[in-house]
């Protein structure tokens, strides 16, 4: 029997786990706006909306929200985000970015951050961003 390839990591929870430090609430996957909306922010959620693989490298799109009281601090934020995922330390020939959800090798940014609501508008503030994030596959299943 030939050796079975472990399970791709969730690309959405390690750009969570590497932009952690940047806010006090993350979420990757579904989360709700009014669940969003009643806890700290600012927030960001990322979620993954496509991508594909070669069997080794899974190659995802994301897409990262960033939700804030106003847009000017919305737009920081996210700005910040693009920063830390184009700043990796893949950029200087160092390692991946290696987190506890998996090893992120290298991304690149799809569509740069950008106002999704009406900035004067009473209500939380969402600036989106999309992604692409190269992450390898596990060498064994289980460990």
């Amino acid at each position: 029997m030939s050796a079975q390839l472990g399970v791709f990591s969730d690309p959405a929870a390690a750009v969570a786990d590497v932009l952690a430090g940047l806010v006090q609430a993350i979420y990757s996957g579904p989360k709700s706006l009014a669940g969003i909306q009643a806890g700290v922010m600012p927030a960001v959620r990322v979620s993954r909306t496509g991508g594909s693989d070669d069997l080794v490298n899974d190659t995802a799109s994301l897409k990262v929200d960033v939700f804030a009281p106003d847009a000017a601090t919305a737009l920081s934020v996210a700005r910040q985000c693009q920063q830390v995922l184009l700043s990796g330390p893949f950029v200087t020939g160092g390692p991946s970015f290696a987190t506890e959800d998996g090893c992120i090798d290298r991304a690149s940014t799809l569509s740069a951050p950008q106002l999704a609501t009406d900035p004067d508008a009473a209500v939380t503030q969402c600036v989106t961003a999309s992604y692409r994030i190269w992450m390898r596959r596990p060498s064994s299943q289980g460990g």
